[in-house]
């Protein structure tokens, strides 16, 4: 079992767009690796999700761990401090989550990752939630022929100890490119997948988040 800690950061108003970017991308790469962080990952929402007004948010880290010690430390850390060295953010949401690769392969190189931050349906307990989400959906999304790979991350029981967290899991879902992405949302398989979605996840509350992967602990 592994772990990742996953912050979530919007910009501030009165900061453009590629100053943002510019400011968070160096930042990830300056930050030194938390104690006990095995690999690390900053992306950066892609330039469709503007289309139609501002995404939820604009960049992505996560930070992977294989004691949860460690992760629950950096988690900490984090809640306490906001978003370490990051600037121009103007509000950030973080989450500590448990990591179930669903569809294991390699991130497709200047592929989108499409990231869905999922609530549990109302009157839906978080083991339940999951369970449906690891046995019954996984298998239904893991099967779409256009998926290269595909990573559960459902939040950790610390997350309950003293409220509801605003998501109960977080989706990663890679992709080659935004054309065989569209491809085959046009696959009857794909809108089966959908349909699921009410089966166990409020998708009122939830969202979702087109991404591209800038820079990981493993490359420069």
């Amino acid at each position: 079992m592994s772990f990742c800690v996953i912050k979530f950061t919007r910009r501030a108003t009165d900061v453009p767009l590629a100053l943002f970017r510019d400011q968070t991308l160096h930042d990830a790469r300056a930050r030194t690796s938390p104690a006990g962080c095995t690999g690390r990952a900053h992306s950066h929402a892609d330039d469709r999700a503007y289309r139609h007004g501002d995404p939820a948010f604009d960049a992505v880290d996560e930070y992977m761990f294989d004691e949860i010690a460690a992760a629950q430390a950096w988690r900490s850390q984090t809640a306490a401090d906001g978003v370490p060295d990051a600037r121009g953010v103007g509000s950030a949401l973080t989450l500590l989550t448990r990591v179930l690769p669903v569809l294991p392969g390699g991130a497709p190189p200047e592929g989108l990752k499409h990231v869905e931050l999922l609530k549990r349906r109302a009157g839906m307990g978080r083991v339940a939630f999951a369970a449906y989400w690891r046995d019954t959906h996984g298998p239904l999304a893991a099967a779409l022929p256009m998926l290269r790979r595909y990573v559960q991350l459902p939040a950790e029981d610390s997350e309950y100890a003293q409220s509801q967290p605003r998501f109960d899991g977080v989706a990663l879902l890679w992709f080659d490119s935004i054309d065989t992405l569209r491809e085959g949302a046009r696959q009857p398989a794909f809108q089966r997948t959908r349909d699921d979605m009410t089966h166990f996840a409020d998708t009122a509350a939830s969202t979702s988040l087109l991404t591209r992967e800038i820079w990981s602990s493993s490359q420069d």
